[in-house]
């Protein structure tokens, strides 16, 4: 099947944006490169990189980038392997290190506690200090490329922040901005761990604090006729009963941040498919009925867009902490590329989006997480 349009569409998850890397890794080893990259907070740096690299370097800075902001395990030990109770405590020992000790090249803890301030700017209340990000976005990505329209390589951008004042999302686009670094970091920017970015005149925070998925995005866009969107989400709603206070801060992070994607993508396509659908019954119109002013304004209603959405999902670890999007050793790191790694080349192996999209729906969903649940550590 042809395309016109190949999205890769990442969700915000902190240390867990390790396993998109993964996902791309397999994707890019299959031969599916992006015409447009979106995503929020640690997806959209993971976007830019993509977008600011040609296609030959990509996946190679995507790792070089993970490894930088990465740290070393206190516990030398085989994660992996090890029993749950050893599991835990590295998790806990790393996250730990990174709240009291920032991560390298990322975020760094404020000399002066936020709390001490009485009264100051948005941008200047955070527990912790990320302007060594922006080396880091500059060291890895090329920003003269992403916004440099007619090289062969530029590919669009889009990443997601919610002006603070407004409480209103908004994309900063390639096809409407000039991007820089401080627009990825103010899509990075989730409070009160880190500052809102000034952007001109207006201050932006962390896009998941309002819609953590471009899903909806890019639904909107009506540029394409032919689309297929691989979404790589990294907070699973599915979950079991809490057992203890963190199984609770855990499973409320989870519902928080999968940003109610089952409930929004079957809106979506209910509306998408009622639209193909008035697209498809105009053929079946006699060209003299069309012109009648009401029939025509109907028929304005419709599309005639497809749409396949592929869904790869980090669907948890049993080991995992409610810290787990701020655990950011080495070790979990890789464990996560890994992850995002096997479960695309499982959905490879299938690829369900190849086959043709039902003519009476225009839109479908394969949600590659409930194809892998027979994988450790999936949902049951």
């Amino acid at each position: 099947m042809k395309y016109d349009q190949i999205v890769f569409g990442f969700q915000g998850g902190g240390a867990l944006g390790a396993y998109q890397v993964g996902v791309v890794t397999a994707l890019h080893e299959a031969g599916y490169y992006p015409n447009w990259v979106t995503g929020t907070s640690i997806g959209a740096i993971n976007a830019a990189i993509i977008a600011g690299n040609i296609p030959e370097d990509r996946i190679e800075k995507l790792h070089q980038f993970w490894s930088k902001i990465s740290t070393p395990d206190i516990f030398d030990t085989d994660i992996i392997h090890a029993d749950m109770i050893t599991q835990r405590l590295s998790h806990y020992w790393s996250s730990l290190s990174a709240l009291l000790f920032g991560q390298p090249g990322f975020f760094k803890p404020r000399l002066i506690s936020p709390i001490l301030d009485l009264e100051t700017s948005p941008d200047h209340i955070s527990f912790y200090d990320t302007s060594e990000l922006r080396s880091t976005l500059e060291y890895f990505i090329d920003f003269e490329l992403i916004n440099h329209k007619k090289n062969h390589h530029a590919i669009r951008l889009s990443v997601g922040a919610v002006e603070v004042c407004e409480g209103e999302m908004i994309y900063f686009d390639t096809e409407k901005h000039k991007i820089g670094p401080e627009h990825i970091m103010a899509s990075a920017a989730l409070p009160p761990g880190f500052p809102a970015v000034r952007i001109e005149d207006k201050l932006y925070w962390d896009g998941g604090i309002s819609s953590n998925s471009p899903v909806q995005y890019i639904l909107d866009d009506e540029k394409y006729s032919v689309a297929l969107c691989f979404l790589v989400h990294l907070f699973d709603s599915y979950g079991v009963t809490p057992k203890n206070l963190d199984d609770v801060l855990k499973r409320r992070k989870d519902i928080e941040f999968s940003s109610r994607f089952s409930h929004l993508a079957n809106l979506r396509k209910e509306s998408h498919c009622l639209k193909y659908t008035i697209n498809q019954l105009a053929k079946l119109i006699p060209d003299d009925k069309k012109k009648d002013p009401a029939i025509k304004e109907m028929l304005f209603r419709g599309c005639d867009r497809t749409i396949s959405l592929v869904r790869f999902l980090y669907t948890g670890n049993p080991a995992d902490l409610s810290s787990k999007d701020y655990e950011f050793s080495k070790k979990s790191a890789d464990q996560h590329i890994k992850r995002g790694y096997r479960d695309t080349k499982q959905g490879l192996e299938k690829s369900p989006w190849l086959t043709p999209i039902p003519e009476t729906a225009g839109i479908v969903l394969y949600d590659m997480a409930e194809e892998s649940c027979d994988l450790p550590g999936t949902r049951k």
